[in-house]
C-alpha cells in the first residue's frame, strides 16, 4: 500500500481552482493592497502562544487531569500514585520545557529575516541566561520518577508551585509593545483603520 509520500502532485479541486483565480485577479488589480495583506499574515505567526505559554497551559491541563483523578480515587486518595499516563504526559512536557527554544527555532525558518533574527538572538538569550537553565533543571528534577515513585498529593503540590512561577513570567513578559514593534504592518493597519472610522 503507497503512503501519502508516495504520491504525486495534490489534485486541485473547483474550489481551490476557483481561488487561484480570484487571488490572481486580485493581485493584477490591487498588487500594493494584497502584498500588505501577505505582510500582515506572515506576522500573525507572532500572535500564537510562546513556549513558555504553551508549557504553562499543559500543566494547567495536566493538574486538571490531577483533580479529575484525585476526585476518583477520593477513598483513597492520600495513598494514590502516580499513574503511568499522566507519568508519561508529564515526561513529555518536561521535554518541552528541556527543548523550549530548539524547537520553536525550526518556525523562525519560515519567518522574515529580521524576525529570524530577532527570534534567534533572543532564543540564545534566553539558553544562556542562568535563571533559565536553573529553573529548566529544577523543572526537570521535580517531575523525575525514576528515583522515587511520587504520590498524587505531592504532584499537584509541584504543578501549583510550577503554574504559579510561570505565571509570574508569562506576566512579567512585555505583550503590547513587543507586538507592535514586530508586527508593524499590522500595527499600521490598526491605527489607519482607527483613523479611517
Amino acid at each position: 500500500m503507497a503512503s501519502s509520500s508516495d504520491t504525486g502532485p495534490i489534485k486541485a479541486t473547483p474550489p481551490m481552482w476557483r481561488c487561484s483565480r480570484i487571488m490572481h485577479r486580485l493581485r493584477e488589480l490591487h498588487p500594493t493592497l494584497l502584498s500588505a495583506l501577505e505582510a500582515i499574515v506572515d506576522q500573525l505567526v507572532w500572535f500564537r502562544e510562546n513556549w513558555v505559554e504553551d508549557i504553562l497551559r499543559q500543566l494547567q491541563q495536566a493538574l486538571s487531569k490531577c483533580y479529575t483523578i484525585a476526585f476518583e480515587r477520593r477513598d483513597e486518595v492520600g495513598d494514590a500514585e502516580v499513574p503511568d499516563d499522566m507519568q508519561a504526559i508529564l515526561r513529555k512536557i518536561v521535554s518541552c520545557f528541556e527543548m523550549g527554544f530548539e524547537s520553536s527555532s525550526s518556525i523562525s525558518a519560515t519567518l522574515s529575516s529580521v524576525a529570524s533574527e530577532t527570534f534567534a538572538r533572543r532564543a540564545q538569550a534566553t539558553l544562556q541566561d542562568p535563571i533559565f537553565q536553573q529553573l529548566k533543571q529544577q523543572f526537570s528534577s521535580d517531575f523525575d520518577f525514576s528515583s522515587s515513585p511520587s504520590t498524587l498529593h505531592q504532584l499537584i503540590d509541584k504543578l501549583k508551585k510550577w503554574i504559579a512561577i510561570l505565571q509570574e513570567r508569562v506576566a512579567a513578559q512585555p505583550k503590547s509593545f513587543a507586538r507592535i514593534r514586530k508586527c508593524d504592518e499590522v500595527h499600521n493597519y490598526w491605527c489607519t483603520f482607527l483613523v479611517v472610522v
